[in-house]
C-alpha cells in the first residue's frame, strides 16, 4: 500500500506492507537516526515525533502515521544550526555512546514546545521514557534546563542543578579523594594546574557534533541495498526428536530466498565450548537438546516476510525425556541428551 508522510517537512509518499512498524518504514528510507532497540516501547531508542508528540515508533503500525507530521533528529537541527538542545547536550557532554541521545532531544523538544519554563520534575518525566545506556540522566537533565533557559531568551544564564551534582560544589567535592594508602584515610585536596590543557577544562567529545545531529553510525545502521533478514525458527521443547518438518508453504513464498532445515545441511559436530574437545553441536539437528535450539533458518527480503515463513513451516515432534536437574545425570539409567 501507498503511505503519504510529512518527514521533516517534505511530503513524501511511500510503499508500505500493513503489518510493517514505523521504524522499520523510517530506517529503510533512510532515517538510521531512528535507532531500534527493543522492538517493544520501552527503550525509547526509536522516538520520533508525530503531530509534535513524542511516540516510540517501534510499537507504531507505519499505516497508522498517515497523513501525520513526523519530526527525526535531522528535523530538529542542522549541523550548520542546532537547535539549542542540540548545542546544550554538545557543550554540556551530555552523551557518552550516543546511541539514546536523538530520541532523547526529541523526547525534550516536545517538552519545551508544551512549556517554557519546565521544572527538573518535569524534565526527568519527559526524559523518562528514553533509557540510557551508559550515560545516565543528570547531564541530560540540567542540557535541557540551560536550553529552556537560552530558549527563552536567558542566553548568558548558566545552570545550577538542585542537587549538587554537575554544581561548583559537586565539582569540588569530586576533586577532594581518599589516599588509598593512609591508614587512618585522610583526605587531601587535588589541585588544578591553570596551565595544563585538558585535565580540569571542560572539552567537548570528538564525536559531539555527529551525535547531537543524528550522524553517528552504528553497527545495525548499515543497511546496504539487497540486504536479507534473517530468523531462526526454534524449538519449543526441552528434548525432542524431529518426526517431520515440511517447509515447502515457507519456500514457495515471493521474497523468501532460503529456507534450511537440518536435511540441507551436512551434519558435521563441533564444540560449543570454542576450545572445548568436546563436540556436542550440530548446524542444524533431527534432535533438539533445549527450548530455544535451532530447527530452522530463513533469509527473506523483509522482516515481515521472514515473520510470516516463521509461521509457515510445519513441525511435528516426538517429544523424550529431559534433563532439567543436573543431579539427575549422576543417575545410572539417565537420559543421553547427547547419544554420541
Amino acid at each position: 500500500m501507498e503511505l503519504e508522510l510529512r518527514i521533516n517537512g517534505v511530503v513524501e509518499s511511500l510503499e508500505v506492507a500493513p503489518s510493517e512498524s514505523l521504524v522499520t518504514l523510517l530506517r529503510r528510507n533512510g532515517y538510521t537516526s531512528v535507532k531500534q532497540g527493543c522492538e517493544t516501547g520501552e527503550c525509547g531508542a526509536c522516538t520520533v515525533l508525530v503531530d509534535g508528540v513524542a511516540r516510540p515508533s517501534c510499537v507504531l503500525l507505519a499505516a497508522q502515521a498517515g497523513g501525520c507530521t513526523l519530526t527525526t533528529i535531522e528535523g530538529l537541527g542542522t549541523p550548520d544550526t542546532q537547535h539549542p538542545l542540540q548545542q546544550a547536550f554538545r557543550d554540556m557532554g551530555a552523551i557518552q555512546c550516543g546511541f539514546c541521545i536523538p530520541a532523547m532531544l526529541l523526547s525534550a523538544s516536545a517538552l519545551l514546545n508544551r512549556t517554557a519554563k519546565p521544572t527538573e520534575d518535569e524534565v526527568r518525566t519527559a526524559l523518562s521514557g528514553n533509557l540510557c545506556r551508559c550515560m545516565g540522566y543528570a547531564k541530560s537533565v540540567q542540557a535541557v534546563m540551560r536550553a529552556a533557559a537560552v530558549m527563552r531568551g536567558e542566553a548568558s544564564a548558566e545552570y545550577t542543578p538542585s542537587s549538587d551534582v554537575g554544581s561548583s560544589t559537586g565539582r569540588q567535592r569530586a576533586l577532594i579523594g581518599t589516599s588509598a594508602g593512609s591508614a587512618t584515610g585522610k583526605q587531601f585536596a587535588v589541585g588544578i594546574n591553570a596551565s595544563l590543557s585538558v585535565i580540569g577544562k571542560n572539552i567537548r567529545s570528538s564525536n559531539a557534533e555527529k551525535t547531537v545531529t543524528g550522524r553517528a553510525n552504528f553497527a545495525a545502521d548499515a543497511l546496504p541495498k539487497g540486504m536479507l533478514y534473517g530468523a531462526v525458527l526454534t524449538s519449543p521443547h526441552a528434548h525432542a526428536i524431529i518426526r517431520s518438518i515440511d517447509a515447502s508453504e515457507a519456500r514457495a513464498m515471493p521474497g523468501v530466498r532460503a529456507v534450511l532445515t537440518y536435511s540441507d545441511v551436512q551434519r558435521v559436530p563441533y564444540a560449543s565450548g570454542g576450545t572445548s574437545d568436546i563436540q556436542d553441536r550440530y548446524s542444524l539437528d533431527y534432535t533438539v537438546r533445549y527450548v530455544g535450539d535451532r530447527v530452522a533458518l530463513i533469509a527473506a527480503e523483509t522482516l515481515e516476510l521472514v515473520q510470516q515463513a516463521l509461521q509457515n513451516i510445519h513441525v511435528e515432534y516426538d517429544i523424550l525425556p529431559a534433563l532439567l536437574d543436573p543431579r539427575q545425570t549422576l543417575e545410572a539409567n539417565a537420559v543421553r541428551i547427547h547419544a554420541e
